[in-house]
């Protein structure tokens, strides 16, 4: 998926379209599977959890988008209102689910894991909006 991204923004960059590129860190709804899982009893954190990322709101998107939409940089990254670990995250899922953080090892991911962090934005927080998610509507 990411080098399909990198593609279209290379082709975007090379057209004569007038655009803006917008980089979201990641979005709440990209955390449900961890939530799932937490359902489940458990919290997968790869190694110590100490990485961070500050996702966003898909509303607090839209309104940057419409900010940008007629008068934007070429490329923006943007992140949440708040900038967590990995752990900090597994914390908030477990105060819902009452699930087990387990920990594994790092050589288990294939990528690698590190900071994905942008400049902040917005207002909603990731804590809100999983006390907001009814864990009946998930798998």
């Amino acid at each position: 998926m990411a080098k399909v991204h990198f593609k279209v923004q290379e082709l975007l960059k090379k057209s004569p379209l007038q655009h803006t590129i917008i980089k979201p860190t990641g979005f709440f709804s990209g955390l449900n599977d961890l939530v799932i899982m937490g359902k489940k009893g458990f919290i997968p954190v790869i190694g110590s959890g100490k990485f961070l990322t500050n996702p966003i709101h898909p509303t607090d998107l839209a309104e940057k988008v419409l900010e940008l939409l007629w008068d934007g940089p070429d490329t923006i990254e943007i992140g949440g209102p708040e900038t967590l670990s990995r752990k900090d995250i597994a914390l908030v899922i477990q105060k819902k689910t009452q699930a087990r953080i387990v920990h594994l090892p790092e050589v288990l991911v294939r990528s690698g894991t590190r900071d994905m962090v942008a400049p902040n934005y917005g207002s909603l927080t990731f804590d809100a909006y999983i006390d907001q998610l009814d864990l009946e509507e998930l798998p």
